[in-house]
């Protein structure tokens, strides 16, 4: 089985409310990896293949000239594409970011659905940041690096209520240590390249 390509992706739920601003012609290109990042020098740890995901925080700040040169590093970086969240920090496309995109065919998709985010490690902030909109929650427990842990149980429990997945990053527990699976998760993460691997030789990651 060959690795998706951007056109692929696009056809799954997740993306299903995504708008294809530009590059419509590059919709065949593999995916290798989906990285969410705000820094924008991003292309000097890319190796190519990435879909960058970014709420847009840092292009918000940055000057046109920047904006533009960020465009043109991704694309020369071989990115396969930038999904850019227009809810907080950009509520449109800055135009010289889709105007460089335009004009290299490098494709930007639109959400314009929030991902909120709260420390999850405090009770009662699952419960105030959900919505009847909330489809997913994502966390990692324990948190890496402060190692601070969420009420899995509850968590899941209040997901259930609202008829969302809980999504749980437990690279740092292991299945040796925890299963949220019998917590009430739906689906479980890990960074297989770290203490399931424990040698650093191997670069992998499961979704159970």
């Amino acid at each position: 089985m060959g690795l998706p390509t951007l056109r692929q992706i696009l056809e799954l739920p997740a993306f299903s409310q995504a708008e294809l601003l530009s590059g419509q012609s590059r919709l065949e290109n593999p995916v290798t990896w989906v990285h969410v990042a705000e820094v924008l020098d991003v292309a000097r740890l890319l190796s190519g293949g990435e879909l960058l995901l970014s709420t847009g925080l840092e292009l918000s700040r940055a000057a046109p000239e920047a904006r533009m040169a960020y465009v043109r590093s991704l694309a020369e970086a071989g990115v396969v594409g930038l999904g850019l969240e227009l809810v907080q920090w950009l509520k449109e496309v800055p135009l010289e970011v889709l105007h460089t995109a335009q004009t290299l065919q490098f494709p930007i998709l639109a959400f314009r659905t929030e991902v909120r985010f709260a420390d999850l490690a405090q009770r009662g902030a699952l419960e105030g940041a959900t919505t009847p909109a909330t489809r997913v929650v994502y966390c990692e427990s324990p948190a890496n690096p402060n190692m601070r842990l969420v009420d899995l149980q509850r968590a899941a429990a209040l997901c259930r209520q609202h008829g969302a997945k809980l999504v749980v990053d437990n690279t740092c527990c292991t299945p040796c240590l925890r299963r949220p699976l019998e917590l009430g998760a739906h689906v479980v993460a890990y960074s297989a390249t770290r203490y399931l691997n424990g040698h650093g030789d191997v670069t992998a990651g499961l979704a159970v």
